[in-house]
């Protein structure tokens, strides 16, 4: 380690994400997955390739019964439009052979630029 700062873009973000033993995952704005630690793969068996540029809500989030929630319905997705932190301790994943997994989770706001979109 020579202490000095590493100012490539993202790097210390994506080491962070690469380090948690939770799974951890990140969406866009319109719900596309743009990060994927080892923690989620293991947890819902896909691989970072597989899932980067997919939508969250389609691809993993299932309610009673393994259908797709109406997005409307989506506490995922409305933490994301809203900005408000919201979580949950029992939800329905879809893994990757098919069988859901109950998951616990948490999401938040982490604006990279402008919050307000204009800028």
């Amino acid at each position: 380690m020579t202490g000095q700062a590493d100012d490539r873009a993202g790097t210390a973000h994506d080491r962070l994400l690469e380090a948690m033993n939770s799974g951890v995952l990140a969406t866009d704005e319109s719900g596309r997955i743009t990060a994927w630690n080892p923690g989620a793969q293991q947890l819902l068996g896909y691989t970072r390739g597989e899932v980067l540029g997919k939508r969250l809500h389609r691809l993993l989030h299932r309610g009673a019964e393994e259908h797709v929630p109406t997005e409307r319905d989506c506490r995922l997705l409305r933490a994301l439009h809203t900005g408000v932190p919201d979580h949950e301790d029992r939800e329905r994943f879809a893994h990757r052979d098919g069988r859901l997994v109950m998951c616990s989770w948490a999401s938040a706001p982490i604006y990279t630029g402008d919050p307000t979109g204009t800028g």
